[in-house]
């Protein structure tokens, strides 16, 4: 591998001395050491428990919510559901970064799309599959609740119809004739 003109003698000493002042500089030292950026959850397997656990959660939480139309469970389902969609992009966004780091990094097309430097194929994969899940997860919901106020229309229309004027049978006790 040619990586351009060799230093001469004189610029190796430069270089050296250099090298030695800045790793003798403890204030310097602890300021770089300081700003490495956070370790993640991401990394650890920790977070994947945590994914799989609020995804538990969400399930039974919109299971529970369709079937008895409670505002609170409906509340409690969708604070759950941001917390896994938030927890799960901080989970990508690491899992992605170290297979970048692995790689070598991302293509030049991805880049100029995503700063960040994720391929585009998974981003569009993941919003793809978040979009699906979402899309599933609201027809459920409306579906049970349109169950709900059409037996509650039902309800109502029996109840007219038995307790109401038109049946004469009703308000005697007998028959009409």
């Amino acid at each position: 591998m040619d990586e351009g003109p060799a230093l001469s003698p004189r610029e190796r000493k430069i270089l050296s001395d250099i090298e030695q002042i800045l790793e003798a500089d403890v204030e310097l030292q602890h300021t770089l050491s300081s700003t490495a950026p956070p370790r993640v959850i991401a990394w650890s397997p920790l977070a994947a428990g945590i994914i799989c656990i609020l995804a538990v959660l969400c399930l039974g939480l919109l299971v529970a919510a369709a079937a008895t139309s409670s505002p609170m469970l409906i509340w409690c389902f969708a604070l759950a559901w941001v917390s896994l969609l938030v927890i799960t992009a901080l989970y990508l966004r690491g899992w992605f970064r170290k297979r970048r780091a692995r790689s070598g990094g991302a293509s030049r097309s991805a880049v100029a799309a995503f700063p960040g430097g994720v391929n585009a194929e998974s981003v569009k994969a993941a919003v793809l599959i978040a979009s699906l899940i979402s899309a599933a997860a609201a027809g459920a919901v409306l579906r049970r609740r349109n169950a709900v106020y059409r037996r509650l229309s039902d309800e109502e229309e029996h109840a007219s119809d038995n307790g109401g004027a038109d049946d004469p049978g009703a308000v005697t006790g007998g028959s009409s004739r």
